[in-house]
């Protein structure tokens, strides 16, 4: 089975954390390769590593994951948004998006609804 190659982005610590405990406990399928809680240290990780998956918190501090998005090259990776929020649920289009609290279903929900390839 190919590993999903997933970086967290998300500016509270302790969400990365859930975040990476949650998907290597329930989503066998993906692999972490990195995490950061700032817009400039999430821009470096996602032009240096070629992800599959971003799992992107929507208010960071000092800008928001629009801003962020503006300022890097995807490549191939998909984004399922996180936030605490569902205002922003009407500009996510063909991503995923999942608020918090986050429920273990729902982001199984949402890793499993993006098509890879192998």
């Amino acid at each position: 089975m190919k590993k999903i190659k997933t970086i967290i982005i998300d500016d509270e610590i302790n969400n990365v954390k859930l975040l990476y405990h949650f998907l290597n406990r329930y989503c066998p399928k993906v692999e972490i390769i990195g995490s950061s809680c700032t817009i400039s240290e999430s821009i470096d990780l996602i032009n240096q590593l070629d992800a599959d998956l971003i799992l992107l918190d929507i208010q960071l501090n000092g800008g928001n994951a629009f801003d962020l998005l503006e300022q890097v090259d995807l490549k191939k990776a998909k984004i399922i948004y996180v936030s605490a929020y569902d205002e922003h649920v009407t500009r996510i289009k063909g991503s995923g998006y999942i608020t918090k609290p986050i429920r273990i279903e729902v982001l199984k929900e949402a890793v499993d609804a993006l098509s890879f390839e192998d």
